[in-house]
C-alpha cells in the first residue's frame, strides 16, 4: 500500500475570521475560534471543506465527476448513467442498501456485480469527489489535521472591527443593526499537513488541482470573505510517498522520521496526473 504525505505553510495575506459558536467570550458579537491559550485555531474540517469545494469545481475540467452544486444533473452522471449515491433520495438509498445486502449475501442479479465485493460495487455508485473526500457510504481516504499555529508569526493580539446591517434594496445602513467582530491580523502562519492512502491517479489529479490553487494565493478561508478577509497562500507545498510493502519505507513510517522521506515539490509531483487527465480529454 502506498501512503501519501503532504506538507507546506499556510501564509495569510489578509486578516481572517473563523468564528466561534456564539458569543462565548468577552463582549464581542462575533469572536474568533481560539484554543485554551487564546491562540487562533483553524479546524481541519474547515480546511477540508475548502479543498473539497475547490476540487469539485475543477472536476469537470479534468473529466471527472462530482455531485456538488457546480454542475447540471446530466454533467454529474456516473459511468453507469446514474447519479452519485450521496445525492440519492430516501427511496433510492433504500434500493441501494438492498442491492448491497444482496451482493454481500451472494444474491446479486446484475451480471457485472456477481462475484464482486460490496466495496467495489459501492464505488461504482459514488462520484470521484465522494470516493476521495468521503460520503455517508464511504470513508474519506485523506485526512486533514488541524493546522498548527507557528508561534513566531503570532503577535498574540486579536483585532476588532465594526460592521453594520445593510438594506438590500436601498443599499443604506439599517438603523440599529450594528455589530462588532474579531479578526486575526494578516501575516499569521500555520503548518499544513495531510496524508492519504489508496489514492489513484484520479484522486491525485483532483487533490493536486486544489492544492496548487491554494499555492497560487487565489483562495480564501473562513468567514466574511466578501470583506476581503481570509486570503492566504500555501507556501512551499511538498509531497512524499511511502511504500508500506518496502521494509525501509515501512520503518521510516513507523519511526515517524518524516524529514527523511523523499519530498518533492507539489507542482512537479501533481503535473503528470493533471496533464494526463487533460490529455485524455483532448483524445476523447
Amino acid at each position: 500500500m502506498i501512503r501519501y504525505f503532504f506538507k507546506g505553510t499556510i501564509q495569510f495575506l489578509t486578516a481572517f475570521h473563523i468564528g466561534a459558536p456564539g458569543s462565548i467570550k468577552e463582549r464581542v458579537d462575533n469572536p474568533v475560534l481560539t484554543d485554551v491559550y487564546d491562540n487562533p485555531v483553524i479546524p481541519g474540517s474547515s480546511l477540508k471543506g475548502l479543498i473539497r469545494s475547490c476540487a469539485e469545481r475543477s472536476a469537470k475540467t479534468l473529466g471527472l465527476k462530482a455531485c456538488g452544486i457546480f454542475y447540471k444533473a446530466e454533467d454529474s452522471r456516473l459511468e453507469n448513467g446514474k447519479h452519485c449515491a450521496t445525492t440519492f433520495t430516501s427511496e433510492e438509498k433504500a434500493q441501494l442498501n438492498k442491492r448491497l445486502q444482496d451482493i454481500e449475501a451472494g444474491r446479486a442479479t446484475d451480471e457485472d456485480e456477481k462475484g464482486q465485493d460490496t466495496l467495489t460495487c459501492l464505488k461504482k455508485s459514488l462520484c470521484h469527489a465522494c470516493r476521495l473526500f468521503g460520503s455517508p457510504y464511504h470513508a474519506s481516504r485523506i485526512k486533514f489535521p488541524d493546522p498548527a499555529l507557528i508561534i513566531e508569526s503570532w503577535v498574540n493580539r486579536l483585532e476588532r472591527r465594526d460592521g453594520v446591517g445593510i438594506d438590500r434594496d436601498s443599499g443604506l445602513a439599517v438603523d440599529g443593526v450594528k455589530y462588532d467582530f474579531q479578526i486575526v491580523p494578516a501575516g499569521v502562519q500555520y503548518t499544513f499537513e495531510a496524508d492519504g492512502e489508496d489514492l489513484d491517479k484520479n484522486d491525485l489529479a483532483l487533490l493536486g488541482s486544489a492544492l496548487l490553487e491554494m499555492a497560487n494565493g487565489s483562495l480564501s478561508l473562513g468567514g466574511k470573505k466578501s470583506r476581503g478577509l481570509g486570503r492566504f497562500r500555501l507556501e512551499n507545498p511538498e509531497v512524499a510517498s511511502i511504500d508500506l510493502n518496502n521494509d525501509q519505507d515501512f520503518w521510516l513510517f513507523l519511526s515517524g522520521e518524516r524529514e527523511k522521506f523523499q519530498w518533492v515539490q507539489a507542482r512537479d509531483f501533481f503535473e503528470p496526473y493533471i496533464m494526463g487527465k487533460l490529455a485524455d480529454l483532448s483524445k476523447g
